[in-house]
């Protein structure tokens, strides 16, 4: 199967949301539904404090916000399919993204990561 092919049966799953801890800013998550990005919110928020979930959940806040550019757009990551949840290919940073009906998010180096034009020029005669 192409890359066009598997991303086309397997959709992107994320959705964007802000999570709010009192004392903190917000912090963009991507996640399948609110309670997940709370969730990695609140393993994210164990490194620094030890808390049960029950007491996060008290002083936490998420909902949905606008996606950053580039969010869930299609990509190929070492020649295999994948979306972009953020980064961008040829900047200093990693590109998080996640493979087609997945949504646990990896990290690649923006050397492996090519556009969307190389799905579409592919499988060409």
């Amino acid at each position: 199967m192409t890359p066009r092919e598997i991303i086309a049966q397997a959709p992107f799953c994320l959705k964007p949301f802000s999570v709010k801890v009192d004392g903190f800013n917000a912090a963009f998550y991507a996640a399948r539904t609110r309670q997940q990005a709370i969730a990695r919110c609140w393993r994210d928020y164990q490194s620094c404090r030890d808390i049960a979930f029950r007491d996060f959940l008290k002083i936490v806040r998420a909902s949905k916000t606008v996606a950053p550019p580039g969010f869930g757009e299609p990509i190929t990551v070492s020649g295999f399919p994948a979306f972009r949840v953020s980064g961008e290919p040829g900047v200093n940073n990693y590109v998080k993204f996640v493979r087609p009906g997945s949504d646990r998010i990896v990290y690649s180096h923006p050397n492996d990561v090519e556009p969307v034009r190389a799905l579409s020029q592919e499988a060409k005669p």
